[in-house]
């Protein structure tokens, strides 16, 4: 059962928490490749597979699944999409504890493992990718550019991303679109080396469906 690690108590957005199962932070100052190449390079990777994606989105509103739609070779491997704007989007359909919410305005790792997890059990897909992020304009002190983001299979497979994209405007979207996409195609490649297509419609590893 894949559980969310105990905080360290100091409530900051420098807490880096996330599942026992993996603990993979990068910092990205900044986004290698575009979106095109980025959906290329996950095309080439899922062309001879059935695997399939549910999205969780809060600050890119949906853009991550509306790139998966618009393209022929990635449409077919979208299962569904979530987009959780709001603290209360987060709780209420992908089951995101409350606490986790409020701290940090909602972006931290525990809120984007725990989206990437509710949108497995909420689905029929293979694999969920999450993002939570401050993408600008500025708001008090949030730190924008900073993206927060999550990869689960149903093996129990947890990869994770803390990117610092810089105050960027539009490109941080952009940005947060393309590395989501990056480990979407680190994701396949690891769950069809290890038959985890297999698990599709089954209870695996605590992401089971409600």
């Amino acid at each position: 059962m894949i559980t969310l690690a105990p905080r360290d108590g100091s409530g900051t957005c420098g807490a880096r928490a996330t599942f026992p199962e993996a603990r993979r932070f990068v910092r990205m100052e900044q986004s290698a490749g575009t979106i095109e190449s980025e959906a290329r390079g996950l095309a080439a990777v899922l062309k001879d597979g059935r695997l399939s994606f549910a999205t969780a989105e809060s600050c890119t509103g949906g853009q991550l699944a509306a790139v998966l739609a618009g393209d022929a070779a990635l449409g077919p491997h979208l299962e569904r999409g979530f987009i959780v704007y709001s603290a209360d989007a987060k709780c209420e359909m992908l089951g995101v504890d409350r606490d986790d919410v409020e701290r940090c305005e909602a972006v931290n790792s525990d809120v984007a493992a725990a989206m990437a997890k509710g949108a497995l059990v909420n689905s029929r897909a293979d694999i969920a990718v999450a993002i939570t992020g401050f993408c600008g304009p500025r708001e008090a002190d949030e730190g924008v550019g900073l993206v927060h983001l999550a990869c689960l299979d149903r093996a129990g497979r947890l990869a994770q991303r803390e990117c610092h994209f810089g105050d960027a405007g539009r490109r941080v979207l952009d940005s947060a679109v393309e590395a989501a996409q990056a480990m979407m195609a680190a994701a396949a490649r690891a769950a069809e080396s290890k038959g985890t297509s297999d698990a599709k419609g089954k209870m695996v590893a605590g992401c089971d469906r409600a």
